[in-house]
């Protein structure tokens, strides 16, 4: 199978390489939030280098001396943060398909894939729906093209996905992309996360169909024979009911999320369409929140 370039277009790709190579080797200006010194010493826990300073880092891992030498702001990094496993569950409901979030979602997860595997972590992909359960891994030394025909294949499903596989390890790092639309069932399924959701970051790619439906009362109906969408435009009775309940749904999203412990970041796409137009740039992606989020969230101990 051949990636879909619709999804993943070429300049899209090339963010993806420039990610693995910043990662890897370093680099400056658009992604300093990636940059990584490849000196690396051989006992567990020992100092493996330096990555430059995300706002959040803890400010006692700051090597001033590395500042005063360069005037740039880096901190230390140890060997048992590097190597790791790192989970990215992508959720296939049908849900997810509204917006084009899928897509998205699927750009999100190929983005912190190449980020973490550039750094040497090994990322293990799931999507589940029920009791169908898909998996990737990729780490260093695989292709990118590999990363890409895998989520090219994945669709979304007519039902709402379980999201919580059963083996996920009690110290995993876990990057859970979704809608959170089944607000309902969100507190039980943070519940079964248990320990893991100290390490959890949870994220909501949003779509300009979010923007709509709250500005100008647009929303979307599904045909459940054709799979067709309409868009409609509600009255202004029905307008104001719909962002009252949806301003409601979000509330209890960000109200469950943080009585669970579990970090929840709500991402803005940079736009393809500017990316190929050179409009925009690599930075867009690399120096934006989802990047400089997961970098933090992956160097958590």
């Amino acid at each position: 199978m051949t990636a879909s370039r619709e999804l993943f277009p070429d300049a899209f790709v090339g963010v993806l390489r420039r990610a693995l190579v910043l990662a890897t080797r370093g680099g400056a200006g658009a992604a300093d939030s990636m940059r990584h010194a490849t000196s690396r010493v051989a006992e567990v826990g020992g100092f493996a280098g330096h990555r430059g300073y995300v706002p959040g880092d803890d400010a006692r891992r700051v090597d001033w001396s590395a500042y005063a030498r360069s005037g740039e702001l880096v901190v230390k990094t140890f060997e048992d943060e590097r190597g790791r496993d790192l989970t990215v569950l992508l959720d296939q409901s049908a849900s997810m398909e509204l917006g084009f979030r899928f897509d998205h979602s699927r750009r999100a997860a190929a983005l912190v894939s190449a980020v973490l595997a550039g750094r040497g972590d090994r990322v293990r992909l799931i999507a589940q729906n029920g009791d169908d359960l898909r998996e990737f891994t990729y780490a260093k030394g695989r292709r990118i093209d590999e990363l890409l025909d895998w989520l090219s294949a994945l669709t979304v499903r007519g039902t709402d996905a379980d999201l919580v596989p059963s083996d996920l390890g009690r110290r995993a790092r876990l990057i859970w992309i979704s809608d959170f639309a089944e607000v309902d069932q969100l507190e039980d399924r943070l519940r079964r996360l248990g320990g893991v959701r100290r390490r959890a970051l949870a994220v909501l790619p949003r779509v300009e169909l979010d923007r709509e439906i709250l500005e100008d009362g647009v929303f979307v109906l599904q045909d459940v024979e054709t799979g067709r969408n309409t868009r409609v435009r509600a009255d202004r009775r029905l307008r104001e009911q719909l962002r009252v309940e949806l301003r409601r749904q979000a509330a209890r999203r960000r109200e469950a999320f943080g009585r669970f412990g579990v970090r929840f970041l709500e991402w803005d796409p940079p736009s393809i369409p500017e990316l190929e137009g050179r409009r925009s740039s690599a930075a867009d992606w690399l120096g934006g929140r989802l990047v400089t989020t997961i970098l933090r969230h992956g160097s958590a101990r």
